[in-house]
């Protein structure tokens, strides 16, 4: 009998926010991050990233979302991340490996890369 290693889910904490006027339900398990006051979105390479887009819901106003902000998630990647790698957003829902900061300089970077496969598989 073969066993399956998953620790997907593990750990989730979800969040509401206002999301920005650009995302659509295409952008369901995307990375997003803060594009204003409790607003998200995919903003800009190399920003912070707050977690995965899990729930849109733009037919009413306002608009509303929800954020997996912790836990174990699947997000699209582009680049070459590692295990072990902490990631920021690229702007375009994926995330991408954290630049490294020169002494003095805050780090971007947040979570840990548990698998690299066809999504990335990060603890946040």
């Amino acid at each position: 009998m073969a066993r399956i290693i998953s620790c997907l889910g593990v750990g989730a904490v979800n969040a509401s926010f206002k999301p920005n006027s650009s995302l659509t339900q295409s952008d369901l398990n995307k990375a997003v991050t803060m594009t204003d006051n409790n607003e998200v979105g995919l903003g800009s390479s190399e920003d912070v990233m707050v977690g995965r887009l899990a729930y849109l819901d733009d037919a009413e106003s306002p608009a509303v979302c929800t954020v997996q902000i912790a836990g174990v998630m699947e997000l699209p990647f582009s680049g070459s991340p590692s295990v072990n790698d902490m990631v920021v957003v690229n702007g375009l829902g994926s995330v991408i490996t954290a630049p490294v900061m020169s002494v003095g300089q805050a780090n971007k970077g947040r979570g840990v890369v548990l698998n690299v496969g066809s999504k990335l598989l990060l603890n946040l």
